[in-house]
């Protein structure tokens, strides 16, 4: 069970370096304020690069949360009590 989060972890963590690099890249863009068009394109990809950001944060929490739920079991109340502090 830990393996396959530790997985995903990784999987998420590139997807969100790859975002980041991508949202970087955009906003150093030349040319991307010179008219109201490109800058209405520019705030069209920064927008999207953000809300990809988004679900990927939150597809990040919503698997700390099914992990706990699937160890709740098997933990103590200290341990629970970590990984609960864990989620941010």
């Amino acid at each position: 069970m830990g393996a396959g989060i530790s997985q995903q972890a990784t999987v998420f963590e590139s997807l969100i370096s790859s975002k980041l690099t991508e949202l970087a890249l955009e906003l150093k863009r030349e040319g991307r304020l010179d008219s109201k068009e490109s800058a209405a394109v520019a705030a069209k990809n920064v927008n999207a690069i953000l809300t990809d950001l988004g679900n990927l944060n939150g597809e990040v929490i919503k698997t700390k949360v099914q992990y706990i739920l699937k160890a709740k079991n098997v933990l103590t109340m200290e341990q629970k009590l970590f990984f609960l502090s864990q989620l941010r």
